[in-house]
């Protein structure tokens, strides 16, 4: 990785932590009592990483903390959000640029805070049968004939290329302006020679288009699958598993995952409006100790790990936990596939990634929120 993406990276990931994190600091330092309102109702986006959630729930661990919770999918990011604002849910799983987005403004205005972060990484970046047809072409193999990884995005160039000699536009779907998928893709488009376009909203625009190569739009990520499939877009960058079912459906093929984009960048996080932070103070400590009973290994791509509350099946356990009938509901059968991106390598020989998915990052430090 040159020093410029190296120092990119790490200033992105200073700006979103020192801004989902700080706000909530002065929150917390109230000692804990019994929640001021016990009956929470939590929302969330069907992906793989509102596991904390879902284990919390079925493990008994929010009740360990006297908190009575419901969860109840939503729709899409603005829905999740905009519930959260209007108090119709006590918090929620979040994309780590939401708190930070509202809060200045962008789209429906808010006081956003969080308490900590759900997950590391988790997104992948699919395009259709077709485009990898085409694509793989382009892509240089390893002396093992398979493909060489990271995958860059000038083998595309000559699919957009094609598109836009017979007319018609290139497109890819992200789950929201400011998500890390968007900024994923963009860079990933960018760095191969392909511009994802500019936001304008100084002269009025903030479709992101401008001048665009490619043209991205917003897709909710249970959409991502379906929505490549009709045509209407070409490729996506998600969150698991919905890379996986592409893959599962057979009409798509995952070529690149953040990790090899921007390693360990913040993902998802848990939020509440500024306003119920103070209302509930105690509720809001209560919830914090729920993130420390699965260590962090655990969230991020529910990766084994010794010393997890699940047992030494940790990884067998949650994904059970998760995907099964009492929880709420994700596509299952990419369980026997063996987690996250497992069936992705094995579709293109082995992405074999040090670290991604099977490195055993450690368990946060007692008493604190990470």
């Amino acid at each position: 990785m040159s020093t410029v993406t190296r120092q990119t990276t790490r200033w992105l990931t200073r700006i979103l932590l020192t801004a989902t994190f700080w706000t909530v600091s002065t929150v917390t330092q109230a000692e804990i009592g019994p929640a001021e309102k016990p009956d929470l109702k939590l929302g969330f986006i069907k992906l793989t990483d509102m596991a904390p959630l879902a284990i919390a729930w079925e493990q008994g661990f929010f009740l360990d903390e006297g908190l009575f919770v419901e969860l109840e999918a939503q729709a899409n990011w603005k829905v999740l959000l905009d519930r959260v604002i209007t108090g119709e849910l006590d918090g929620a799983h979040m994309l780590a640029g939401q708190p930070l987005g509202a809060s200045i403004g962008y789209g429906t205005r808010a006081d956003i805070i969080t308490a900590f972060s759900m997950d590391l990484n988790g997104n992948g970046i699919t395009v259709s049968n077709d485009v990898w047809d085409t694509m793989s072409q382009h892509i240089p193999d390893n002396a093992d004939g398979r493909p060489e990884h990271p995958i860059s995005a000038s083998a595309l160039r000559p699919v957009v290329e094609a598109a836009r000699d017979r007319g018609e536009r290139f497109r890819m779907g992200m789950v929201f302006p400011v998500s890390t998928h968007n900024y994923e893709l963009r860079y990933w488009l960018a760095a191969g020679g392909l511009n994802p376009g500019y936001y304008a909203p100084q002269r009025g625009d903030t479709s992101g288009t401008l001048e665009a190569d490619v043209h991205l739009s917003v897709t909710p990520p249970p959409q991502m699958p379906a929505t490549m499939e009709a045509g209407t877009i070409q490729g996506y960058c998600v969150g698991e598993p919905w890379n996986q079912q592409a893959v599962f459906m057979g009409i798509g093929v995952p070529v690149i995952t953040d990790y090899e984009i921007w390693p360990n960048n913040p993902e998802k996080v848990f939020g509440v409006t500024r306003q119920w932070a103070e209302d509930y103070r105690s509720g809001l400590q209560c919830l914090l100790p729920v993130s420390r009973h699965l260590p962090l290994s655990v969230r991020c791509h529910l990766v084994p790990h010794p010393d997890a509350p699940l047992g030494p099946d940790t990884r067998g356990q949650a994904r059970r936990l998760v995907y099964g009938n009492r929880s709420p509901g994700l596509p299952g059968g990419h369980l026997r596939a063996g987690g996250p991106f497992t069936h992705c390598r094995r579709h293109l020989g082995g992405i074999g990634l040090p670290g991604f998915r099977d490195r055993k990052l450690p368990a946060p430090a007692p008493g604190r929120a990470d």
